[in-house]
């Protein structure tokens, strides 16, 4: 009787977990197809139905705020952010930096460069290991800073997420691509038309996707019209 009790037990315990992780997979790749509304739909869902699970609780609030940063509800994405945020310090999780990068983007959004580039900051002193993560903070804090006309600076934190990537991932990883792609606006915005043009034409040759290298090549495309318009 009692081993029948503690296989119930344990059957339960691990049949939820696998549900979490079914659930949550499900709703990453709803968010992937960029079908944000079904995605959240499930994550709703699943947080209602499953209110002790915190550490899967701050998974599913955090990709509820991505859905809804893509979908321009910028309050409720930072509501949600700030929900996973409460629930991953509570648990002291590794995740944390992930809730700064959120942060910063939406700031960012939300027209705040100098809140994104607080919250890049303090996302960056946490304990990382995900490179990717790391880079991408580094890039949150290059577009904070120039937005804020501060050139330099931006150049030298994209010149770090740049670096990172290169040695953890290569230089042919769609991810060095995409960033070589928010590298080239960046410049474009400080008016540097050729480097811009020059870090397009790398992302170009560095995507694998169709959709991601048409969009390198009309910004690509539309530097050289202001290239030529300048000479």
């Amino acid at each position: 009787m009692m081993k029948a009790l503690l296989f119930t037990l344990l059957f339960t315990f691990l049949g939820s977990g696998l549900f979490a992780q079914d659930a949550l997979q499900e709703a990453r790749r709803l968010s992937d197809r960029h079908d944000y509304q079904q995605s959240s739909s499930l994550l709703l869902t699943y947080i209602d139905e499953h209110p002790q699970r915190k550490y899967d609780l701050g998974r599913a609030w955090m990709l509820h705020s991505y859905n809804l940063l893509k979908v321009g509800e910028l309050v409720k994405a930072k509501e949600a952010n700030d929900r996973s945020l409460n629930l991953r310090m509570q648990l002291r999780s590794g995740d944390i930096a992930e809730n700064y990068l959120q942060a910063a983007q939406i700031s960012l959004s939300n027209n705040r460069p100098d809140d994104a580039l607080v919250a890049a900051q303090q996302g960056m002193q946490m304990l990382i290991e995900n490179p990717r993560l790391y880079a991408d903070l580094n890039m949150v804090a290059a577009q904070a800073l120039n937005l804020m006309g501060r050139f330099d600076e931006a150049n030298r934190y994209f010149q770090t997420a740049r670096e990172v990537l290169n040695i953890e991932v290569g230089t042919d990883n769609p991810a060095y691509g995409m960033l070589l792609r928010s590298g080239g606006r960046l410049l474009q915005q400080q008016g540097q038309y050729q480097a811009a043009f020059d870090h397009l034409a790398l992302s170009y040759s560095t995507l694998h996707t169709p959709v991601e290298k048409v969009k390198s090549l009309l910004l690509a495309y539309e530097l050289y019209w202001q290239i030529s318009v300048r000479k």
